[in-house]
C-alpha cells in the first residue's frame, strides 16, 4: 500500500525539491486505514501522585460512553483535592461538593455540561452508588442523574470504590476494573433519573 496517490517515475526522480513539492500527492484515505478517534478527557485535580488522578473521559474504558471518577465521601459530596497526596495525614485539601454544585462547577471550571450530553454517563466515586442506609436521603448517582435528567452508571454501594490501575490514563488505554475495598470486582447499575425532577 504506497501512502503516495501516484508513483514517482524515473524521469520524476530528477526533479529538483520544488519540482516534486508540485507534483506531491499524499493519500489520506489508504486502503487499510482505522478510523480516527477523539477522546475529550481532562483533570480534575491536580496532585503529587499522577497515577491516582481523577477526572473526565468522553470514552470510559471502551464503552463508548462519557464517565467521571472523582472523590467522595460518607456527607453525600464529592471532593477536589487541591493540595497534598491522599494519604491519611499527608495534610490533603479538598472542596467538597454536593451533587448540584458539583455539576455547576464542571460548567464553570471546565466548560463541561453534564446535561448536555444523554448518553449514559460512568460515575466512579466512594459512597455513591447508594444512599447511607436508613438515612432517607438519596444516593449520589440518584441526584446527579435528577439534576443532568440522564442515566448513570454507579459502581458499588455506599462504600469505598477504586480504579485497580490508578488514575485517568488508564481510563483511556481501556485497561483495569472497579473493585470495593474487599476487593470484588463492581458491576455498574444503571441508575434512571426521576423526569419529575427539573434542575434549578
Amino acid at each position: 500500500m504506497s501512502f503516495f496517490k501516484k508513483n514517482v517515475s524515473q524521469q520524476q526522480g530528477n526533479l529538483n525539491l520544488v519540482d516534486l513539492k508540485k507534483n506531491l500527492q499524499i493519500n489520506l484515505n489508504p486502503d487499510n486505514a482505522k478510523p480516527v478517534v477523539h477522546y475529550k478527557t481532562f483533570f480534575l485535580e491536580i496532585i503529587k501522585c499522577f497515577k491516582d488522578s481523577h477526572g473526565y473521559v468522553s470514552d470510559f474504558l471502551g464503552t463508548g460512553e462519557p464517565g467521571i471518577m472523582v472523590h467522595g465521601n460518607m456527607n453525600g459530596k464529592l471532593n477536589i483535592v487541591t493540595d497534598g497526596i491522599r494519604v491519611v495525614g499527608a495534610g490533603v485539601r479538598s472542596t467538597h461538593f454536593t451533587p448540584r454544585e458539583f455539576y455547576y462547577y464542571l460548567i464553570r471550571r471546565h466548560s463541561l455540561d453534564l446535561a448536555k450530553d444523554k448518553r449514559p454517563l460512568h460515575l466512579v466515586a466512594c459512597y455513591s452508588g447508594a444512599a447511607e442506609p436508613a438515612s432517607g436521603k438519596l444516593s449520589v448517582a440518584q441526584e446527579l442523574a435528577n439534576i443532568t435528567q440522564r442515566k448513570i452508571w454507579a459502581y458499588g454501594e455506599f462504600e469505598e470504590v477504586y480504579f485497580v490501575l490508578g488514575g485517568l490514563p488508564h481510563i483511556v488505554n481501556k485497561v483495569g476494573a472497579i473493585r470495593n475495598a474487599k476487593g470484588v470486582r463492581l458491576k455498574p447499575k444503571l441508575i434512571e433519573p426521576d423526569r419529575h425532577y427539573y434542575l434549578r
